[in-house]
């Protein structure tokens, strides 16, 4: 097994990479531990972060404020398969409430991959006059087209950031 130390410093090297897709948006891929992920057109991959992050398009002048996605691998296999939920949950906090889903699924080499999808939304009842409430179920469609797009593929084998 690799050590997750060198997951990190893949990251920040940029060894891992976005690859443009012609449609409907961007591709992820990860040659190192073998997985990629479709994204929406607007995604932006936060380089340098650990646990790495994507935003995921908000819609301008909502209560949406964040759009995001969290992913991490971690020892230990978890059965090769769809994701599964493994976790969710709602919390409010200074303003602003959050909602968020983790999914789990395995990986080649003995390693699973852990998506943490999170909205933060303003709560409307600090505004004077609210911006539209966005669209909650648009935003859980777009979690699971994105689970949908998951690919798990042996690493080493299509491990070349590229267009596909």
């Amino acid at each position: 097994m690799m050590p997750l130390k060198t997951l990190a410093a893949a990251l920040l090297s940029g060894a891992v990479g976005l690859a443009a897709f012609a449609s409907p948006g961007v591709v992820y891929r990860d040659g190192i531990f073998g997985f990629e992920l479709r994204l929406p057109v607007g995604a932006v991959v936060r380089w340098g972060t650990v646990p790495l992050q994507i935003d995921l398009p908000v819609p301008p002048h909502t209560t949406l404020l964040e759009d995001y996605l969290i992913l991490a691998i971690r020892a230990g296999p978890a059965g090769r398969g769809s994701p599964r939920l493994i976790g969710s949950g709602m919390e409010g906090a200074a303003g602003s409430r959050y909602e968020c889903r983790r999914y789990l699924v395995g990986l080649f080499g003995g390693y699973s991959l852990v998506l943490t999808f999170v909205l933060r939304s303003a709560d409307p009842g600090v505004y004077d006059r609210p911006p539209p409430a966005f669209d909650r179920v648009r935003e859980l469609e777009e979690w699971e087209r994105i689970l949908a797009g998951l690919r798990v593929f042996p690493p080493g084998l299509d491990g070349v950031p590229g267009p596909r």
